[in-house]
């Protein structure tokens, strides 16, 4: 994703400007501004580690929440963490690594978990502030190199122009990591989802199998391109 659209997002989801490069430093500083960034993998790179989750084998899925390998983002590590994170890829039905989806979730998470640092972010005009509140509450890593996240602040600050607040926008539709960009497209797989009235399970775990999301963006699309 594009700087601009992570800014936009956050921007359009309630972060001040503040708010939202003070976020976006610490993205970078965590995740190097990328979803699917995998730390210490097991031997594993990022894509096969993302490929791994994305498969849906409850034995990974387990591994993936209770692991310790900072992921994404945010680099989330805590199991409890990493379980909300998942479920919430689940639920939207896109890739662990998706950086919409974590975006979004970023936000979530902030106002459900973190309201302390959502209340920041969400009304300081102090950089520093949003930086700072975000480093040492929202993530809290070992080295707290404050100096390096505030400086990733001010380049952001630099690059993106302050203009006006972006209209706010849901979170791509994606099944099974496949962006549905087209507003027909979206339309019609609502109309197969509820066609069809049920998401398959899996019997054993529960979770949305990837062949019946395909089936249903597959359907979604010869409906549109009708």
């Amino acid at each position: 994703m594009k700087d601009l659209e992570l800014y936009n997002i956050f921007r359009a989801n309630g972060m001040t400007r503040a708010g939202a490069l003070g976020t976006m430093a610490n993205i970078r500083a965590e995740g190097l501004m990328r979803g699917n960034n995998a730390q210490d993998s097991y031997g594993f790179d990022d894509e096969q580690y993302t490929a791994a989750v994305d498969t849906g084998n409850p034995e990974f899925l387990e591994r993936f929440c209770t692991d310790l390998v900072g992921y994404g983002y945010a680099q989330w590590t805590d199991p409890k963490r990493k379980r909300k994170l998942l479920a919430y890829a689940m639920n939207n039905g896109t890739s662990i690594g998706d950086e919409y989806m974590q975006a979004h979730f970023i936000i979530k998470e902030m106002k459900e978990d973190f309201p302390s640092v959502w209340k920041t972010v969400s009304a300081s005009d102090d950089l520093e502030e949003c930086v700072r509140v975000v480093l040492y509450v929202y993530e809290n890593p070992q080295i707290k190199n404050m100096a390096a996240r505030y400086q990733y602040a001010l380049e952001f600050e630099a690059q993106i122009p302050d203009g006006e607040v972006p209209t706010l926008q849901a979170a791509p539709a994606t099944v099974s990591g496949i962006q549905i960009g087209d507003d027909l497209t979206v339309k019609m797989l609502q109309l197969a989802m509820a066609h069809d009235g049920y998401w398959e399970h899996d019997e054993i775990t529960g979770i949305k199998t990837p062949e019946f999301r395909q089936r249903i963006v597959e359907y979604a699309e010869d409906v549109a391109g009708c």
